[in-house]
């Protein structure tokens, strides 16, 4: 079973009275939001029992104990090697014709050509949706940001967004690296380019390193 996000779609009034729509306008953005929850169904008919002396409380151990019977976490992680499994799962997109890995290089792999070295990782990924959204807000203003320590392996997570006429900032490129360097971004912003084009925005948001600005201006001119 699939949850798709409340934003997808185009506004539809549920009455016919006179009520105005709210000054920030709708919610909806006339097109189909990424964002999907999906419910896996095992078709689990064993009766289930809980020990009152636990007083119905679910404990950590119990997730995996779940997770491990009934091969919940297998759908996604393909291999017990993480670098395997990203290895594997990227070659399943591809093969399927999913086009939103725009720019893969993973560890292990020489790098010479992008001036990476071959221990670097640099994933860079943008759905339709996303390419989309980019192509008809990133003309107004590009956003920068970048959350770090997201995992034990120190990589980062480098996501550009725009603004839609809502205000609402919309995430249209996400890039996982263990780069923090101009070098590297310049290599993300090129996968950018390559996929829908040069970007020429009038407002270009980010925070006081000038790493970002100076790969974006190199990559997508001043």
């Amino acid at each position: 079973m699939n949850y798709h996000c409340c934003r997808s779609g185009t506004y539809k009034p549920k009455e016919k009275g006179l009520k105005n729509l709210k000054s920030q306008g709708s919610a909806k953005i006339g097109i189909s939001c990424p964002a999907v929850i999906k419910v896996i169904d095992r078709n689990i008919k064993e009766e289930i029992t809980v020990d009152s002396g636990r007083k119905m409380l679910i404990e950590k151990k119990d997730i995996h104990n779940i997770k491990r019977d009934f091969n919940i976490n297998g759908y996604v992680k393909k291999h017990e090697v993480d670098v395997v499994s990203v290895k594997l799962l990227a070659q399943e997109m591809k093969n399927n014709g999913e086009n939103c890995i725009v720019f893969f290089k993973e560890q292990g792999q020489l790098g010479n050509d992008y001036c990476l070295k071959d221990e670097d990782f640099v994933l860079v990924i943008m759905t339709d949706f996303q390419k989309e959204m980019i192509t008809k807000y990133g003309k107004d203003k590009i956003c920068i940001d970048g959350t770090h320590g997201l995992n034990s392996y120190d990589f980062n997570l480098y996501s550009v967004l725009v603004v839609d006429e809502h205000k609402n900032g919309i995430p249209v490129a996400f890039c996982f690296s263990n780069k923090s360097s101009e070098d590297g971004f310049k290599i993300y912003f090129s996968a950018i380019k390559n996929t829908v084009g040069k970007i020429e925005t009038t407002t270009f948001m980010t925070d006081d390193a000038p790493a970002f600005y100076n790969a974006w201006s190199y990559v997508m001119g001043s």
